[in-house]
């Protein structure tokens, strides 16, 4: 597992919506999975655990693809009650890579994060969170996340997540990053108690 940033790291970043923080752990992770297979000269499959792309349809919308597998212990999710978020799987315990801008502060009206989370120990924990944060929010008309659940014989599941959102592809063309352009799919903020937790 990757550590997770500090509160103030993340604050100071000015993470204040769920869609900045999926798309702020999302390149992280990366980044570090990256990194980590240049050093050890593996594979490219870890590097393929994350992947972030972006387009632009024909009435150009712009929108962020993140695509993700996230190894977990199937046998101690079924033990937990099938519980995920801690039978994530540690790939390794590298410390995060530092990061290197800060988004402009988003307006109150767009801020959409829940007040206080759940003890979350790893990169991955707070990705996986506010993934089912958002899918949790998203109405049955809309489908910018998918999640699944696929078995694999090595490690017993896959935790797979499809998200896409939308984000500022001109100013993202200006300079920006990924993380300071993205934007709110819903704008209400979301309940302490809306993930169970």
């Amino acid at each position: 597992m990757v550590q997770l940033p500090t509160e103030a790291i993340i604050n100071d970043t000015n993470i204040d919506t769920i869609e900045r923080a999926i798309v702020f752990s999302a390149t992280l992770l990366k980044a570090h999975y990256t990194q980590a297979t240049i050093a050890n000269n593996q594979s490219v499959k870890i590097d393929k655990t994350i992947q972030i792309t972006h387009k632009e349809d024909n009435d150009n919308n712009s929108s962020i693809i993140i695509e993700a597998n996230l190894p977990f212990n199937n046998i101690q999710a079924l033990q937990n009650g099938g519980e995920i978020i801690d039978s994530l799987i540690i790939l390794d315990r590298d410390e995060v890579l530092e990061t290197s801008y800060r988004c402009a502060t988003s307006p109150s009206y767009d801020q959409n994060l829940p007040s206080s989370l759940p003890n979350l120990t790893s990169l991955e924990q707070y990705f996986y969170y506010h993934c089912s944060l958002l899918k949790s929010l998203e109405s049955k008309e809309t489908k910018n996340i998918e999640i699944k659940f696929l078995a694999d014989t090595n490690i017993g599941g896959i935790a797979s997540i499809k998200i896409i959102l939308p984000f500022d592809y001109n100013s993202w063309l200006q300079g920006s990053n990924y993380v300071c352009t993205v934007q709110n799919i819903f704008l209400e903020e979301a309940d302490d108690d809306s993930f169970g937790y």
